[in-house]
């Protein structure tokens, strides 16, 4: 068999307070933002307060440098988006054999090639005009 390679994937933050998080996302900053840091933790309260996890916030921070309460709303709301795409299932199919069984039940429940023509005339029939 091969090797095991370990990844070196990044563990997601947890935060214990809000100061602790904005400390952790302004180290981080390689270059920092000109907004004064009282008006990004204005906004960062405000955003919790509304009930936005400080883990959505400290995404939200790394998405948008405008730091109005609607920017880094839509920044909260981007990062709602994409957490929700990636745990939306990829595809409703289980596996090739449900979807075998799924297709001969549903062949089962339609109708015959004569019934569905017969259907077509009386319908043609109806829907043509009378005179």
């Amino acid at each position: 068999m091969g090797e095991v390679i370990k990844l070196r994937a990044k563990q997601a933050p947890v935060f214990t307070d809000m100061t602790d998080m904005l400390n952790q996302w302004w180290k981080a900053q390689s270059r920092k933002p000109l907004a004064k840091p009282m008006k990004i933790r204005h906004v960062v309260e405000t955003a919790h307060n509304a009930g936005w996890s400080l883990e959505e916030c400290y995404e939200a921070l790394s998405i948008t440098w405008g730091f109005s309460e609607s920017a880094f709303e839509t920044a909260l709301r981007r990062v709602k988006d994409e957490q929700e795409e990636t745990q939306r299932p990829i595809s409703s199919i289980a596996t090739v054999a449900a979807t075998n069984q799924l297709l001969e039940s549903n062949k089962e429940k339609s109708l015959s090639l004569k019934e569905n023509a017969k259907r077509m005339r009386e319908l043609k029939q109806q829907l043509r005009p009378q005179g």
